[in-house]
């Protein structure tokens, strides 16, 4: 689906705006070695977070006309291989976008595998 703007809030020191872009969930693995990721690209792939069990999805209910949400996911640095929790806000150019995206990350996050205690 097509955003009007995609922006890493944190971690601070990598956060960035990017501009109009194509966002999409995909499925990496099979059973319980599965995983979630987000995708952000223009031509080429340009942010890329997991979806886990400490992440959440939420509408930002003061920029409503914005179609705004913000995502927490885990997201790897390709310098240095580090991983962080990374909070994104994602403005959809379209309402519809914004439940759509929002119904698939809830179906995806309710299918990953329990965490081992």
């Amino acid at each position: 689906m097509k955003v009007a703007k995609y922006k890493i809030v944190t971690p601070k020191e990598k956060a960035r705006k990017m501009e109009c872009g194509t966002l999409s969930l995909e499925v990496k693995g099979e059973g319980d070695q599965k995983a979630y990721i987000i995708v952000f690209k223009t031509i080429r792939p340009l942010y890329i977070g997991n979806i886990v069990h400490s992440s959440k999805v939420k509408r930002v209910e003061e920029k409503a006309h914005k179609h705004q949400l913000k995502v927490a996911q885990v997201w790897r640095d390709p310098a240095d291989g580090k991983t962080s929790m990374s909070f994104c806000t994602i403005n959809f150019n379209k309402f519809e976008d914004m439940t759509s995206f929002e119904a698939e990350f809830k179906k995806a996050y309710e299918s990953l595998p329990k965490p081992a205690k």
